[in-house]
């Protein structure tokens, strides 16, 4: 496997943009637990029960922000990884790639029981928005995989990766606002 030329080529080609990514993300990640909890009014109004709809969508829409925090915690590793450990930097990129493998195997069984979950009536439109937030967040973690295994194949980023990425992972933040603004 090739090796990155340059200390000061891997800076500029790998680290800074997956920052900025880990950084859109945590925001993603906010807005999913924000969503959460507006997707179920009966948290702020005790008077009524929630429908099924509202408890399995309490905990999808949880188990969505727990593979949020796992992505998170995937970029804090690699980012603290100092890009030229010799072996540990090869090691890093092959460790979280195995972890963005795992999110993205759970991040699609998520997305598949959100698919076949029936909205409430009055809920379609916040419901079709939070699965537009789930196959962004989905394709720019299939995207990142990508670019982890372009960097252990070829030991150079894909620039064209990233930005997909980033701009899928913005995409899934606008989504969220929506299904936000979208409630009943």
């Amino acid at each position: 496997m090739p090796a990155l030329k340059t200390p000061a080529d891997a800076s500029r080609r790998v680290r800074p943009q997956v920052w900025v990514v880990s950084s859109v993300f945590l925001i993603t990640a906010s807005v999913t637990v924000l969503v959460m909890y507006l997707l179920t009014p009966g948290v702020a109004r005790a008077e009524r029960a929630f429908t099924p709809y509202e408890t399995e969508a309490i905990s999808i829409l949880a188990r969505q922000s727990q593979v949020a925090q796992r992505w998170n915690a995937v970029l804090d590793e690699y980012n603290a990884v100092t890009a030229y450990a010799g072996p540990d930097y090869i090691e890093q990129f092959n460790a979280s790639l195995d972890q963005t493998r795992r999110i993205v195997n759970d991040s699609q069984s998520v997305l598949s029981d959100w698919r076949a979950l029936e909205p409430d009536p009055g809920a379609e439109d916040s419901h079709r928005y939070a699965l537009q937030a789930m196959s962004s967040t989905q394709y720019g973690f299939i995207l990142m995989q990508d670019y982890l295994q372009v960097m252990i194949e070829y030991g150079i980023g894909e620039a064209r990766l990233i930005e997909e990425s980033r701009r899928q992972f913005d995409a899934a933040s606008d989504y969220w606002d929506l299904a936000r603004r979208a409630e009943p």
